[in-house]
């Protein structure tokens, strides 16, 4: 899923994915508050290094998941998982707070 789909989700359906509670969205809101926070010079860079990582620790996570999983993967993918999730609640607090302001 790629993690604007995922970020989508996480304003949809809070509760059920994250740890920082935001607003849920609607499809609407939601493209009319990332095109703001794209739009402001500040805002947009950092949403955009939350992406990029979010981007390259996904891809790094589907490569490790097509190994052969061991102990020691497992641990990696742990780690990695929670990075992932630090990214994508980085970019939904960005889009919240715009959202809210």
């Amino acid at each position: 899923m790629p993690c604007d789909d995922v970020l989508r989700e996480r304003h949809l359906n809070p509760e059920k994915t994250m740890t920082y509670q935001c607003i849920p969205l609607s499809d609407k809101d939601y493209k009319a508050t990332l095109k703001r926070v794209l739009d402001h010079p500040t805002k947009s860079k950092k949403y955009a290094r939350f992406k990029e990582n979010d981007t390259r620790i996904t891809k790094i996570i589907k490569k490790v998941k097509t190994l052969d999983l061991n102990e020691e993967l497992l641990a990696l993918l742990e780690g990695l998982k929670k990075d992932q999730k630090i990214c994508q609640e980085g970019m939904a607090k960005r889009l919240d707070s715009e959202y809210r302001a």
